[in-house]
């Protein structure tokens, strides 16, 4: 078998074994994608960074950079939104990849943070401390012209 296969089956029953979410990730020359369960490719391995499932979705970057444009993929690995968020790479180093929480994931943009819900849509925008403390608290802490309000 070439190599490429061999990554690709391998991957295919590490995820199986560890009851891992479908779509499955596949990793090939540094690179993810993901296949179905028949091990049909879904999306050939293009991204160079990829989160952890959440909520029926994954956070995709095709450059490693922090502060790459991304977006989530739903389980059909699909893009749920263009890919014109950003990571957290800014207030989270240590976990920078986005990941929703309750029906809302904190994203990066160009220039603030922002609420994103499972269908991609920008909920609001938000300050650097609003994004950090969106991790526990159900309340979201919008930031608009200096002016501070919850949703």
């Amino acid at each position: 078998m070439k190599r490429g296969v061999v990554t690709l089956f391998c991957a295919i029953l590490a995820s199986a074994a560890w009851g891992g979410e479908t779509p499955r990730l596949v990793i090939q020359k540094d690179r993810a994608g993901f296949v179905d369960d028949a091990g049909h490719i879904l999306v050939p391995p293009r991204h160079a960074r990829v989160g952890r499932w959440s909520e029926g979705r994954i956070w995709v970057q095709d450059r490693a950079a922090p502060g790459s444009p991304g977006t989530f993929l739903d389980e059909s690995a699909k893009p749920v939104a263009p890919a014109r968020f950003r990571d957290l790479a800014d207030i989270r180093p240590e976990l920078p990849l986005p990941e929703f929480r309750h029906g809302v994931a904190v994203v990066g943009l160009a220039d603030a943070f922002g609420y994103v819900d499972l269908a991609g849509k920008l909920l609001g925008q938000t300050s650097r401390i609003g994004a950090f403390m969106r991790q526990d608290d159900p309340l979201l802490l919008i930031a608009d012209q200096g002016r501070h309000g919850f949703i």
